[in-house]
């Protein structure tokens, strides 16, 4: 089974409180056929602090378009040819995170720095985990569906 980009893939949206805060998380669920995909046993995860100077912790409607420039060139940059496959977004009390199951870490940062060579400097963060099974990615799965 071949997996789709993230671009035409469909995308399910749950909205609840971690907290006592509002959260959103966005994610696909036609990834459920690919978990634990042995080609991708490593999950990339990026982290924007836009600041949590709201009560709600949610960014501000400038802040969700710099997110969704920046969240397409990650896209582009990583999609056409699976080098990572974008998998969810979780957004909540000044932060939104991106989660992509990646394989070549070094091709993978290579094409991030590439995307992003013409971006001001961006308050993001990058962490890349050992998740073979796709574990994180189940838990959103078990908790919206």
């Amino acid at each position: 089974m071949e997996i789709p980009s993230a671009d035409n893939d469909a995308w399910n949206t749950a909205e609840g409180k971690m907290n006592g805060r509002p959260s959103l998380i966005r994610f696909r669920p036609n990834l459920e056929g690919h978990l634990g995909n042995p080609k991708y046993p490593k999950r990339l995860t990026i982290f924007w602090d836009y600041g949590d100077d709201e009560l709600s912790g949610m960014p501000t409607s400038e802040q969700i378009d710099e997110m969704k420039v920046f969240e397409d060139a990650l896209v582009n940059a990583l999609d056409p040819g699976l080098f990572g496959i974008f998998a969810f977004a979780y957004t909540s009390a000044g932060t939104r995170e991106w989660h992509f199951y990646v394989n070549k870490v070094s091709e993978i940062q290579y094409r991030i720095n590439q995307a992003l060579a013409e971006f001001p400097k961006l308050p993001i963060e990058l962490q890349i985990e050992d998740d073979a099974d796709w574990g994180e990615l189940k838990q959103v799965y078990l908790l919206c569906n």
